[in-house]
């Protein structure tokens, strides 16, 4: 029995550093699976405590006698490193890896790739995507549904297409493809027909699992339709108002003083004159004779 094999008996009995002692065994005597395994340990803090220097030295040692998953891992781990030439080697691990077929790689390496920045590149993202998804990866086959839905890559925009591989990605158990489901066929798009009443369905369904964006969406909806319910309301009342038929109701018509009259005494005399005309003229008009005598005189 290999070391690695005893250090597998005492992982699955939960003796560690029992296992870990193993795999160190194995390492020295070349065991790329041994070295991996001691990579494992390291990096998660197994029988010993984390130390990552160590793990990554593990981890080249299986690299370099071709051993996948410690190819895969070490990848990981340089994509992660603030340093271009790390940086470099981990892309070169992971493509190497992904061409011969590890789905994990090609997913990883097509979500690497698709994203803005040095090392964007979105067409071999997409072929990536392709790769995994015809494996059936259900996240490649969700991102390969975005790429088709808004044309990256070399892709031309195809809403069919993005449609029937969301639903692919549904069916592999991805929640976010249901989602976007439901928001194509709420809004409608070229080759989806519009269906408001199975898309909040299928947003009730997810939301009910716990899926936070398919919840935001219904509260999004209900909120819509409110707004129209109330610019529906707000039209009747409009359709219900009479304007004035004619500017003339709308003038207040002027209002007219009555007529009243002033009495004056002149010589025991009563004369009457009306509001509106000079009382001068009228009051000299009206004086008796003698009044303009007595007047003259003085």
């Amino acid at each position: 029995m290999s070391y690695n094999v005893q250090g597998l008996n005492h992982v699955k009995a939960g003796e560690y550093k029992a296992a870990l002692k193993c795999f160190e065994q194995g390492s020295e005597e070349g065991l790329s699976k041994a070295q991996f395994n001691l990579a494992l340990c390291h990096q998660l803090g197994k029988g010993t405590k984390v130390d990552m220097d160590k793990a990554v030295h593990y981890y080249k040692r299986a690299a370099l006698q071709e051993h996948e998953s410690a190819q895969y891992n070490l990848a990981l781990i340089l994509l992660e490193e603030d340093n271009k030439v790390k940086v470099a080697h981990g892309l070169h691990l992971l493509e190497k890896v992904a061409l011969k077929g590890n789905v994990q790689a090609q997913s990883y390496l097509g979500s690497f790739l698709a994203q803005p920045g040095v090392h964007c590149n979105r067409k071999k993202a997409v072929h990536m995507f392709q790769m995994a998804a015809n494996s059936g990866d259900a996240l490649s086959t969700y991102h390969l549904a975005e790429c088709y839905e808004h044309g990256l890559g070399d892709l031309k925009v195809n809403s069919s297409q993005a449609f029937q591989l969301y639903a692919t990605a549904a069916q592999l158990g991805n929640t976010d493809a249901h989602f976007k489901m439901a928001c194509m066929l709420y809004n409608g798009c070229e080759g989806v027909e519009r269906n408001t009443q199975l898309a909040e369905e299928m947003l009730q369904e997810t939301a009910s699992k716990g899926h936070r964006l398919s919840a935001l969406k219904l509260w999004e909806i209900k909120l819509e339709r409110r707004r129209e319910n109330e610019k529906k309301k707000l039209a009747l009342l409009l359709a219900d108002f009479r304007p004035y038929d004619s500017l003339s109701t709308l003038i207040v018509p002027e209002y007219k003083q009555p007529m009243r009259r002033n009495s004056h005494k002149f010589n025991n005399t009563t004369v009457s004159d009306t509001d509106g005309a000079p009382n001068t003229f009228h009051r000299v008009a009206s004086c008796p004779t003698t009044l303009l005598h007595n007047i003259a005189k003085r």
